[in-house]
């Protein structure tokens, strides 16, 4: 199910940028590009990868220098046991198909007005970068399978794109889905939220449920999460397998005007095939059990300033 949840950016949204890296195990080589592109313009290579597969060693390390900290590093990987897997028809064959990686994050950038937009900006750097990082390492350590299974050759790919739910001058909700594909039947995406408040830029964190509800609050949530899921048919509530969402399964939220919502990866609730799951937890339902810290005053200030408390007009729940 998506997310058809509003977004509310304003115009404290100035660009998004793209991290991308890419590349190719052919024959006895092991290449690869890292761009960036900022502002809308062309990408930029930033990096580049070069490597080589000799016996049972590989090794690659990245050249040129770039603005953001080198993701990747220099890398040598040791291929237990691959002497006896490794041949020249083997390597003939991979050089013949290919073994290809391609991972790419979009991720928005904050305008100064935004109070605290230098660390979040570095913030959400830091987790396109982290991005990258993962995916490549997971491919890194890999390899070895494509040099075994000449068969292997499926290309890995990961795609992240960051969507704002909400932005003041105070406030940053955002969300990420991350799509992988890494062999097998298919591949999978997962939720991510990002959501930090700040009254000065030096007091600019993130925060979680915890921070904003007390602990009947994150029960209410939960019974009203189970509620609607039942509605929308989440097979592992309806078997019973779930009966109370504990925080972490509560941890992936984002804040709109309205109130919450709560995103539900695959798996989480229900079968792969039944994909993911989003739950609107209207404001006026927990607006009174807020807790009373900064962070909590503040959105439920918020809230009430807004011109209503419930789904915006023409919403369903069920579209959620």
């Amino acid at each position: 199910m998506e997310d058809s949840t509003p977004s509310v950016s304003g115009s404290l949204i100035t660009r998004t940028n793209v991290l991308s890296i890419a590349g190719v195990i052919h024959s006895n080589r092991i290449t690869g590009h890292l761009w960036l592109q900022k502002d809308g313009q062309s990408s930029r290579t930033i990096g580049t990868l070069e490597g080589a597969i000799r016996g049972s060693t590989v090794a690659c390390s990245w050249r040129e220098g770039f603005g953001l900290e080198n993701p990747v590093g220099d890398a040598v990987l040791h291929l237990i046991g691959a002497e006896k897997h490794y041949s020249k028809k083997r390597a003939v064959g991979l050089g013949r198909y290919g073994a290809s990686y391609e991972a790419r994050v979009s991720f928005p950038v904050l305008d100064p007005t935004f109070v605290g937009s230098g660390k979040v900006n570095e913030a959400i750097d830091q987790t396109a970068v982290s991005d990258i990082r993962t995916f490549f390492d997971g491919f890194w350590g890999n390899v070895w399978e494509f040099l075994r299974l000449p068969s292997a050759t499926f290309p890995w790919t990961s795609y992240t794109e960051f969507e704002v739910k909400l932005v003041t001058t105070n406030f940053l909700s955002a969300c990420s889905v991350n799509h992988w594909y890494t062999g097998g039947a298919h591949g999978n995406y997962f939720y991510t939220s990002f959501n930090y408040f700040g009254e000065t830029a030096e007091s600019t964190e993130p925060f979680d449920l915890r921070a904003i509800m007390g602990e009947d609050g994150i029960r209410r949530c939960s019974d009203i999460c189970l509620e609607r899921l039942r509605e929308q048919g989440a097979s592992s509530v309806l078997d019973g397998f779930i009966e109370e969402l504990s925080l972490e399964e509560l941890s992936v939220f984002t804040v709109n005007p309205w109130g919450l919502v709560f995103h539900f990866s695959p798996y989480a609730v229900g079968s792969y095939v039944q994909g993911a799951f989003h739950v609107m937890v209207p404001a006026i339902e927990v607006s009174d059990m807020v807790s009373h810290s900064t962070v909590g005053k503040a959105l439920q200030a918020y809230w009430q300033a807004q011109s209503r408390l419930y789904l915006p007009a023409g919403s369903r729940e069920d579209d959620l």
